[in-house]
C-alpha cells in the first residue's frame, strides 16, 4: 500500500470491516435494509438453444452468491421463451411492476430502449461509484452507449477470428499465420493449402450473407445502409459488386461449390471439424466447439483486413441492464457489477463460455495468458456494429428461404451479372423487410 504512514490504520480498518461482515452476514450500508428481492428476466431453456439453461443458472448461482454477501437481497430469475417477441420484452419492461433486471440487451436494441425508457441509463451509477469504464474495451463498450447515456453492462461478445488447422499448414511447410494480414494473402494462403492437401479444402466460407456482410465491413460497409433501414443503395453500391466478385472467385478456386449444403454454416463447419480444412472463419464460443475435437492441431489468426491496412470486426454486443421502471435500481445496480465486473467463484465459469470483454476479469480469468483467445481479446479493439447485424429482422431474413434462394443464385452468375443481380435483390429485400415490420406492428398492436 501506497500509505504506509497510515498502514496500521488502514489494516485496522479493513479488519474491521471483515469482522462485521463475519459477524452479521452483510456490509455496513446493508445494516437495517428491508428485505428486497430483484427480479431478473431473461430466457428459459429451449431444446433449440441449451445454452441457456447454462446462463440461467449461471446467474442463479452468481445469485445465490451474492445472497451470501447481502442477506436481505434475493435473486429471483423470470423465464420468458426464447422466441419470445422483442415488442413483448419491451411491454414487459416499461410495465409498472417491471423486473428490475433484463438479460440479453442486443446492441442494436440500445439506442431505442434508452431513447423510450426501458433501460436506465447506467452512467449516473457508475459515476457515483466510481466505475472506471475505460476497464472495458472502448469499442465495445460505445456499442452499448447511446445519446451520452449507458444502456447495459456488456457481458456477451463473440469476437470473429480466422481458425486454422496446423496439420494442414506443417504438410504444406507454411508458417501459421499471425499479426496482420489481408484477404488476398489469406486466398493465396488458402489456395497454397488446397494444392499441398489433396482432398482437402485450403479454407471454407458458408456462402451466404454473413459472410459477405463480413468482407464489406472491411470496407465500412454493408448489405444495408448505414442507418439499416434499406437494401437498395448499399447490397447494390460498387462496393458490393467488387466484394461479391471477389467472393464468388475464391468460392470457385477453392472448388467450394462442390460442397452438399456449401450455404449451410453447419455443413462447412462440421468438414472443418473433421479435419478437412485448413482455415474457417468463425467466432470466439465456435473456437471452444471445435478446440474439443481438434486439440492442439487447433490455432488462431486475426480476422484478415483491407490491402491499404483498415481492419474491422463486425459484431453485436449483448449485455445486462436495469429496467427504468425498477424500484431497486440501485441493488439492482450492485448485483449487475458483482456478476460481471467482480472476481468470484463463478467468474471462471463466464471465461469458459466467451472473451471478457472487461480487461481485469480477462487478466483474473488468465484469458489474457492464453495465446489463442488473445487474438480474440485483440480483436475487439476492431469492433464495429454491423447495419445488417443490427437490423433485428434483417438478421432473421438473412436465414429464411425468400432471402436465401436469392442470395444463393449469385454464385452462379458471371461479374457482368451482379449489378443488375444485386440491385433485383435489394428491391425483393426491402420489400421483405417492409412485409416483416408490417407484421411485427400489428403484432405488437394486439
Amino acid at each position: 500500500m501506497k500509505r504506509n504512514r497510515h498502514r496500521g490504520l488502514w489494516m485496522g480498518l479493513s479488519i474491521i470491516m471483515v469482522l462485521v461482515v463475519l459477524v452479521t452476514g452483510c456490509t455496513a450500508s446493508d445494516e437495517g435494509e428491508q428485505p428486497i428481492e430483484l427480479r431478473l428476466y431473461m430466457p428459459g431453456a429451449n431444446p433449440d438453444a441449451p445454452m441457456w439453461a447454462d446462463y440461467s443458472q449461471y446467474f442463479k448461482d452468481v445469485g445465490a452468491k451474492y445472497t451470501e454477501l447481502h442477506p436481505n437481497r434475493t435473486i429471483a430469475i423470470e423465464s420468458f421463451p426464447a422466441t419470445f417477441p422483442i415488442e413483448n420484452m419491451a411491454r414487459k419492461l416499461k410495465a409498472e411492476n417491471s423486473p428490475d433486471i433484463v438479460f440479453p440487451v442486443n446492441s442494436a436494441l440500445i439506442p431505442s430502449w434508452l431513447k423510450d425508457s426501458i433501460l436506465l441509463d447506467l452512467n449516473p451509477l457508475a459515476k457515483a461509484d466510481g466505475v472506471d469504464k475505460s476497464d472495458f474495451h472502448q469499442p465495445i463498450l460505445k456499442l452499448t452507449e447511446s445519446g451520452g447515456k449507458w444502456g447495459a453492462i456488456p457481458n456477451v461478445v463473440l469476437p470473429l477470428g480466422v481458425l486454422y488447422n496446423k496439420s494442414l499448414f506443417d504438410k504444406a511447410n507454411l508458417p501459421y499465420p499471425q499479426g496482420k494480414w489481408t484477404w488476398d494473402e489469406y486466398l493465396s494462403v488458402a489456395l497454397k493449402l488446397s494444392e499441398a492437401n489433396p482432398g482437402k479444402y485450403g479454407a471454407v466460407m458458408a456462402y451466404n450473407p454473413f459472410y459477405l456482410e463480413i468482407l464489406l465491413a472491411g470496407r465500412g460497409e454493408s448489405l444495408l445502409s448505414k442507418d439499416g433501414a434499406k437494401a437498395e443503395g448499399a447490397l447494390n453500391s460498387p462496393g458490393s459488386v467488387q466484394t461479391l466478385q471477389w467472393f464468388n472467385r475464391y468460392f470457385r478456386a477453392l472448388k467450394l461449390d462442390q460442397i452438399s449444403g456449401v450455404s449451410n454454416d453447419i455443413a462447412t463447419g462440421s468438414l472443418f471439424n473433421l479435419g478437412s480444412v485448413g482455415m474457417k472463419i468463425s467466432t470466439s464460443d465456435g473456437y471452444t466447439f471445435f478446440k474439443k475435437q481438434l486439440g492442439d492441431r487447433l490455432g488462431v489468426a486475426p480476422l484478415p483486413g483491407t490491402a491499404d491496412g483498415r481492419r474491422a470486426n463486425p459484431l453485436s454486443v449483448v449485455g445486462i441492464g436495469i429496467s427504468a421502471q425498477s424500484k431497486h435500481a440501485r441493488e439492482a445496480w450492485d448485483f449487475l457489477r458483482f456478476a460481471t465486473m467482480t472476481e468470484h467463484a463463478y467468474t471462471s465459469k463466464w471465461a469458459e463460455w466467451f472473451v471478457l470483454p472487461s480487461k481485469s476479469m480477462a487478466a483474473a480469468t488468465k484469458q489474457t495468458q492464453h495465446s489463442d483467445l488473445n487474438v480474440f481479446i485483440e480483436e475487439m479493439n476492431y469492433a464495429v456494429e454491423s447495419p445488417a447485424f443490427a437490423n433485428l429482422d434483417f438478421a432473421l431474413l438473412m436465414n429464411e428461404s425468400p432471402f436465401l434462394s436469392g442470395f444463393s443464385s449469385l454464385l452462379l452468375k458471371e461479374d457482368g451479372e451482379l449489378p443488375v443481380a444485386l440491385y433485383q435483390l435489394a428491391q425483393k429485400t426491402d420489400g421483405l423487410l417492409m412485409e416483416k415490420a408490417a407484421s411485427r406492428e400489428a403484432s405488437s398492436s394486439k
